[in-house]
């Protein structure tokens, strides 16, 4: 399910169930915080190593050769957030927020689209085959289950979790 959202969504912020007890400050698979689509470091220069940490790229040259988007956002911006229990994407011109609320069962993430806007979209089943050789890659097959309940609200909650 999915919601396409007006370019002014400008951060997503969320609580999951992680993988792991311990992750970096910046890890875009830590459990909890907020990232913001747009980067404050300069833009990335060809052949010159960032001082700031992947999370924070909003472009790969070796993806996506030497041509920049337009609508390009952070790593940690696009990452698929994992067993979600709650995740909200803010606006940049107010304090509406579109919500997401599971029992840390789906998956959430935002897709910055051609035209600017986001779609913020949650899944019920999602696998990574690319990751393959060793490592984790998801639940095997997608669950029997073919009605699902979950909840987006619309809110003015300055906190995610409140």
């Amino acid at each position: 399910m999915g919601f396409l959202l007006p370019k002014s969504c400008d951060r997503i912020s969320w609580h999951q169930k992680s993988l792991w007890s311990v992750y970096p400050v910046d890890h875009i698979g830590r459990p909890e915080g907020t990232a913001m689509r747009v980067a404050s470091h300069p833009t990335e220069e060809y052949g010159k190593a960032p001082e700031w940490p992947w999370s924070q790229d909003m472009h790969d040259f070796f993806l996506q050769g030497k041509k920049r988007s337009a609508n390009a956002a952070t790593n940690d911006f696009r990452a698929m957030k994992q067993n979600v229990y709650f995740a909200s994407c803010g606006f940049a011109t107010s304090d509406a927020r579109v919500r997401v609320e599971a029992n840390g069962d789906v998956a959430v993430r935002a897709a910055v689209e051609s035209d600017g806007r986001v779609l913020l979209s949650a899944f019920n089943y999602w696998r990574f085959p690319s990751l393959e050789w060793g490592n984790y890659t998801g639940v095997s097959g997608p669950p029997a289950v073919t009605e699902y309940e979950l909840s987006f609200r619309l809110t003015d909650e300055k906190s995610y979790l409140g």
